[in-house]
């Protein structure tokens, strides 16, 4: 699922809780950077063999945590940018949402920011 459309479903489609969702996520991720550099080579390797294709790198899990905290703490400024196009029906919100990696999810997310727009005030 989109990014976008989990923190918005998380912060209960209430814009005021956007800024608490997010920093809720990037410290989840955080703490998850810390559990796996603390661990043992042996420990982490018997955490990944519960998927089959686990790739069995510290470096790879944490790498994949920072990545997802860099676009959490940018993710606040695209939701914003979307909800002014959504709210003034700017061609760039239609254009942006039916993009590759939201394609499967077009309705839901007009439907969250709706939701998120209405809880704004707009």
């Amino acid at each position: 699922m989109s990014m976008i459309l989990r923190i918005i479903e998380d912060s209960e489609y209430n814009y005021t809780k956007l800024d608490d969702t997010i920093k809720n996520k990037i410290k989840q991720h955080k703490q998850t950077i810390k559990e796996i550099e603390t661990m043992s080579q042996e420990d982490f390797i018997k955490m990944i063999s519960k998927n089959m294709f686990g790739i069995a790198l510290k470096e790879y899990y944490i790498d994949n945590h920072k990545k997802t905290i860099e676009n959490l703490e940018n993710i606040k400024q695209t939701i914003d940018d979307l909800l002014e196009w959504f709210i003034i029906k700017d061609f760039r919100f239609d254009y942006t949402i039916k993009q590759k990696y939201y394609k499967g999810y077009v309705r839901q997310i007009k439907s969250a920011f709706t939701k998120l727009a209405k809880s704004k005030g707009c």
